[in-house]
């Protein structure tokens, strides 16, 4: 009786449809980036900026990425002038740039391509959430979410930045005044100027730690009850609450309950928590 063979893959086997053919423009765009990134581009965020809009180039093009010269490149980008906005061109503007300089050498050091104005009108419409509107977000979450929305709508930090908030004390902001124009005290007395509240810091792009300011209905724990219950203390009393942990530093034996309801917000009732004390109260 024959033995079945099974054949071996590469050989019989029918190509996976989704592998990328030698010239799908993402494989186009990544061979590019692998070039540059660490190199020449160290930032992750703009060497994907860059893959993404190299891969958009080369599937409007009949020339391969790396055949790509600088006449071609600005008639490119003349055409692609009436489909996308100025943000939209810049960028496939500065990465075919970067590939013509440092891969395919189209471009001497230092020259650049000519800058096109995008004929496409820009509509001038705010992006931002109203107060209304945060209000209404914070009042269909969780409330240890909704303080989140707020602390992030007040301060202007991102999302990522709440875990890296901290006081000035223990984490002390970098002194950026040497590449600032604006230097000494004219500089430091206008970043809050006209605002009211409690300033703290948080951990940024590239590790920069900066200040901060929240509103004091964000930042000061709320009042505690008239009368603790026995043998547990308020929040309040024991200790300031630690935004990293979402728990008091070091005034009770252990934390119980949910932490985020020791703060004040205006979207849910104010409520306090208490810490208990699992070991005895000294005497």
């Amino acid at each position: 009786m024959a033995r079945f063979k099974r054949p071996r893959r590469g050989q019989d086997q029918p190509r996976h449809r989704f592998r990328s053919k030698p010239g799908d423009p993402r494989k186009q765009a990544a061979s590019v980036m692998r070039r540059l990134q660490g190199s020449r581009i160290r930032s992750v965020g703009t060497v994907r900026s860059y893959q993404e809009r190299l891969a958009q180039v080369a599937a409007r093009l009949d020339t391969p990425l790396e055949k790509l010269t600088p006449a071609a490149a600005v008639a490119y980008l003349e055409r692609r002038a009436t489909e996308v906005g100025q943000k939209t061109l810049d960028m496939e503007r500065q990465a075919i740039q970067a590939m013509m300089r440092h891969v395919t050498m189209q471009l001497p050091p230092g020259s650049t391509l000519r800058v096109v104005k995008a004929v496409r009108a820009r509509t001038l419409e705010p992006r931002a959430y109203s107060p209304s509107q945060v209000r209404l977000v914070a009042a269909r979450q969780a409330e240890r979410n909704a303080l989140a929305t707020e602390i992030v709508h007040a301060s202007g930090i991102r999302a990522h930045e709440l875990l890296t908030l901290a006081r000035p004390s223990e984490q002390p902001p970098h002194d950026r005044r040497a590449q600032s124009r604006l230097t000494g005290t004219a500089a430091e007395g206008m970043k809050f100027a006209g605002r009211d509240g409690v300033v703290y810091t948080v951990a940024g792009k590239g590790g920069l730690v900066r200040e901060v300011l929240l509103p004091h209905r964000l930042a000061e724990p709320s009042a505690p009850p008239s009368r603790a219950p026995a043998g547990s203390c308020s929040a309040r009393a024991a200790a300031p609450m630690d935004f990293a942990t979402r728990s008091p530093s070091s005034a009770c034996a252990s934390w119980s309950g949910t932490p985020s309801t020791a703060w004040r917000s205006p979207s849910s009732p104010r409520r306090w928590v208490t810490c208990a004390r699992t070991s005895p109260e000294p005497t």
